[in-house]
């Protein structure tokens, strides 16, 4: 279901109450839509925090899953030990990924840039990234260029090795969706995705939920 940017933007301004009672009515249209074969990607963080303490006013008993990227703060597996949450562990560390990969600086878009930068035979790619489309789409940041000469490897795919991978096989496996706490607000990339689907992304080739998606991170404290 498409949403305009005007949309968002009305519902982002709603009342705390309001974003609440929409966020379980998301929830319970994704726990009927998959027969109550959902999970809770479940990060330690504030925001999955706050989700799974909405998720289980729905379905005391959904399942929620922590996918261990090795490089969490000392206070989020401190934390989770209190959580009733799965544990996941990836088949790679964070060590094995940065020696094998590379490391993921800046950002995920901004990481990918520049690997691809470094790597595609095409030119028309490489001249996209390093000059971009109409406003810059497409284009590393200009105080970022010189990591394209960097002595290391950059890329984006650590998450991809350390959580989304290890999700994936979670849920073939277990067949169940994911129910995801992210925001529109985090990036121009999740706004975009939210505008294409809204909160339930059912018609998607990995179908998932995002309950959260028109709150803020003021909402979430």
């Amino acid at each position: 279901m498409k949403i305009s940017s005007e949309e968002l933007k009305d519902r982002s301004s709603w009342t705390l109450p309001q974003k609440i009672d929409h966020s379980l009515g998301v929830i319970d249209q994704a726990l009927s839509f998959t027969d109550g074969n959902a999970y809770i990607s479940f990060s330690g963080g504030k925001d999955s925090t706050v989700l799974l303490s909405l998720a289980r006013i729905v379905k005391p008993n959904i399942r929620a899953v922590f996918f261990n990227t090795t490089n969490e703060f000392p206070e989020i597996y401190r934390f989770i030990k209190d959580v009733d949450c799965e544990k996941i562990q990836p088949e790679m560390n964070l060590k094995s990924v940065i020696a094998k990969i590379g490391f993921p600086l800046i950002s995920k878009e901004q990481a990918q840039y520049i690997r691809e930068a470094r790597t595609t035979k095409s030119e028309k790619l490489r001249e996209l990234r390093l000059n971009g489309r109409k406003g810059n789409q497409g284009k590393i940041s200009n105080k970022w260029q010189h990591l394209i000469s960097a002595p290391f490897n950059i890329s984006e795919k650590c998450c991809y090795h350390l959580k989304k991978r290890p999700a994936i096989q979670f849920e073939k496996t277990e067949k169940l969706m994911p129910i995801v706490g992210t925001m529109a607000t985090e990036s121009s990339l999740r706004m975009q995705k939210y505008l294409k689907t809204g909160c339930n992304a059912f018609e998607m080739v990995r179908p998932a939920s995002y309950p959260l998606s028109i709150w803020t991170t003021d909402d979430v404290w």
